[in-house]
């Protein structure tokens, strides 16, 4: 209820997309924008233990995260599921794999630049990003929506350009 979406089909269907993009057990995840373990629930009962990293602005989210994977039995699986600004400490980790599911999209300009850099920086050079994102070829740049009710330094709406992106 408090990430939206329904967390036992979209997570399933977050771990079947990083699977077809080549996910084995023994990659690493880093799962950018984690909040309550929508994924992390999934992916700590398929990755070898370690090898799962969860990292979130929201202690709020962090914590029901981390309450669904105790009392699932899972908690102990995860490398670490942490604040932002862990990761932000953090030498690089050089993960297989980045998801950022529903997180660039709800981003002002500067919040895209800063989670592309997290993302570069911790990514192995041979590594996988996958996330979503709202394109959108009428702009020249980036279209933040509106500010988020509830939380802030989140969008909702947020919409780019691809080149702008790509930039």
């Amino acid at each position: 209820d408090q990430i939206g979406g329904i967390p036992d089909v979209l997570g399933p269907w977050q771990l079947d997309w990083l699977r077809a993009a080549g996910l084995k057990p023994s990659d690493t995840l880093l799962d950018l924008g984690c909040g309550t373990l929508r994924l992390g629930l999934h992916a700590l009962t398929y990755l070898t233990p370690g090898n799962y990293t969860g990292v979130d602005p929201g202690e709020g989210l962090l914590a029901d995260g981390r309450a669904l994977a105790s009392e699932a039995g899972t908690l102990a699986r995860a490398h670490a599921i942490e604040n932002l600004m862990w990761l932000d400490a953090r030498p690089a980790l050089s993960v297989d794999f980045v998801m950022t599911q529903s997180v660039i999209n709800h981003l002002d300009a500067a919040g895209v630049e800063i989670t592309a850099r997290r993302v570069a920086h911790h990514l192995s050079s041979d590594g996988v990003w996958l996330g979503t994102a709202a394109f959108d070829d009428t702009l020249t740049g980036l279209s933040p929506g509106a500010a988020h009710p509830d939380r802030p330094h989140e969008c909702l709406h947020a919409r780019m350009h691809f080149e702008w992106f790509a930039g």
